[in-house]
């Protein structure tokens, strides 16, 4: 069976999807521009891009297995972390989940379905849950990193992927369409979250949008809908859509827009705050100070006095600690924070809502962090990968490999500041959604909460930073 109502979505002439119409957002259409049109209705796009990853993906996986074990020297582990992974929050914020329509798994996916032919669709447990399995997997993937050491590891690189790749083919089997990237991929819960940021959005309009099939989520003929069981007409999140270009293929009224917009305006007007969304910016606000003071030379000195002054003497017990106990101060802390503020309703719904307010100076703090390895490790992992697939592999000795360049960190702060100041301006918007309290009381709260954040994040950007972690 394959309706919109069948996965829980508003069905065309619902009150939903026209409250969704009526609200939506001004922004100039990118398909407009030929160039832009001509790409995302061409046969070759996504899957000329997609081809093109899955080379770069086999080329990991045979290095990561096969190739030096020195990750500074590797193609797996120079490609994934210092260029492919610093570049993915920024793309994220200027063209949304883009990445994830050329990500070489859902080829995997695919395939995949095409033999095994599955008939189900989602059920009530990954539509309730998925964030929550989504948040949880992306912990324990942070945790392992520091604890086995992936990010340093080209076999360890070879393995994560190979395990998602395994995840999203058992996905396929069991379920229509990409179940694994919607409800399952932890690195989806990141891209859904931050794409909410982006400058370009892709939404339908009310002309041409109101008598049809609904191709773009049923699909036409023999063509699959929207992978990620979207329907554009009540979208108004960035969070669940790819960018594939299907919808607009599909449409057979011209009634798919690809709007520029301001940059993260629908996190003050949505209209479905999720509590397990929330949770999930706390633990991203969490982990990327964790992460970040990692690279700190003063997370050595933490480290020694944690081993050598309490009875905790192994690393992997003591990062532990130190990542739960952040995870627990920012929630906490949250929590508090929103039971002050009040003022949309239910405490449940003002936590949700508010929580994505900080997603801003998350996504923020993740740049600089990343901008970090980036300018200061790409140029040398960028001759490594070129080296890597020159015959004969792995027999060059790439300039400057290893060390990278290392920055001054005052050039970052302004990166943090306007994300701070982004989230402020959110938090103020989310709050003027309510009248049952003044702006005060609704807005102070978060705007003291927001200010500590980021001169939290300030200062650490102030400290001297290793070029790569410190273990």
């Amino acid at each position: 069976m394959k309706s919109s109502d069948r996965l829980g979505l508003p069905v065309v002439g619902s009150e939903v999807g026209s409250a969704a119409l009526a609200e939506r957002p001004w922004g100039w259409d990118l398909l407009r521009l030929s160039p832009v049109r001509w790409t995302i209705t061409s046969p070759l796009y996504p899957g000329l891009f997609q081809a093109i990853s899955i080379v770069i993906f086999g080329l990991i996986v045979y290095f990561g297995l096969f190739g030096t074990m020195r990750p500074a020297y590797n193609f797996a582990t120079v490609v994934t972390w210092t260029l492919w992974w610093p570049l993915v929050p920024l793309s994220l914020l200027l063209v949304g989940r883009a990445w994830c329509a050329i990500c070489p798994i859902p080829p995997a996916i695919t395939l995949t379905q095409r033999i095994a032919r599955p008939t189900r669709l989602p059920g009530q447990l990954l539509r309730r849950y998925g964030v929550w399995m989504m948040a949880g997997i992306f912990l324990f993937i942070t945790w392992a990193d520091r604890v086995w050491g992936i990010t340093d590891s080209p076999g360890g690189t070879a393995y994560l992927l190979m395990a998602l790749t395994v995840g999203a083919v058992v996905m396929a089997v069991l379920y229509q369409r990409r179940a694994f990237c919607r409800y399952v991929c932890p690195i989806g819960a990141l891209t859904g979250l931050y794409a909410m940021t982006s400058a370009v959005e892709l939404r339908s309009r009310e002309r041409g949008c109101k008598e049809c099939q609904q191709e773009c989520f049923r699909g036409a003929s023999e063509a699959e809908g929207c992978p990620l069981y979207q329907y554009p007409r009540t979208m108004d999140s960035n969070r669940n859509c790819n960018l594939c270009g299907l919808c607009v293929k599909r449409c057979p009224h011209g009634a798919i827009e690809l709007r520029a917009r301001v940059p993260g305006r629908e996190l003050w007007l949505l209209k479905s705050p999720l509590v397990a969304e929330a949770f999930l910016v706390a633990l991203l606000v969490a982990t990327v100070y964790v992460q970040t003071v990692d690279m700190t030379t003063a997370w050595g000195s933490y480290m020694r006095w944690l081993l050598d002054s309490t009875p905790i003497h192994s690393y992997q017990l003591g990062f532990t600690l130190t990542l739960l106990g952040a995870l627990a101060l920012v929630l906490v802390a949250y929590l508090a924070v929103t039971r002050v503020s009040g003022g949309l309703g239910s405490w449940r719904r003002n936590f949700a809502a508010f929580g994505y307010a900080y997603i801003p100076l998350a996504l923020a703090v993740h740049l600089g962090h990343n901008a970090g390895h980036l300018i200061g490790e790409g140029p040398s992992a960028l001759r490594t990968a070129i080296r890597a697939v020159t015959p004969p592999f792995d027999t060059f000795r790439p300039a400057g490999a290893g060390g990278g360049v290392q920055l001054n960190q005052l050039w970052l702060l302004p990166i943090i500041v306007i994300g701070g100041m982004a989230s402020i301006y959110v938090a103020w918007r989310i709050s003027r959604r309510s009248r049952d309290l003044g702006y005060a009381g609704r807005f102070a709260p978060h705007l003291v909460f927001l200010v500590a954040l980021t001169a939290l994040f300030v200062q650490l950007f102030l400290m001297p930073m290793n070029p790569r972690h410190s273990h």
